[in-house]
């Protein structure tokens, strides 16, 4: 038995991060912006489809938009970083 079908979907742009640029903490997932090298920015984000390797996001706050630049490796270790300084 063959079926032939015609799917319609609307399109859709999508920011996709690498796994080891998305990073959860408590019950929110989070990514950092690059303000320059050295400084970063760590943003709220909604996590989507997710691949072998990577990640669909969405920003938390709609008025962030995806032309900025982001970790793409090594954002545990930021994560780490951040939270063991506020602390001292």
């Amino acid at each position: 038995m063959y079926i032939n079908a015609d799917i319609y979907s609307k399109p859709d742009s999508s920011l996709i991060i690498p796994d080891d640029g998305v990073v959860t903490f408590g019950n929110a997932h989070f990514v950092f912006e690059v303000l320059q090298p050295g400084k970063y920015k760590m943003l709220e984000v909604i996590p989507g489809v997710h691949t072998a390797d990577s990640r669909q996001i969405s920003f938390k706050d709609s008025s962030i938009s995806a032309d900025k630049t982001f970790v793409i490796s090594g954002a545990y270790t930021l994560l780490m970083q951040l939270k063991n300084t506020e602390e001292e």
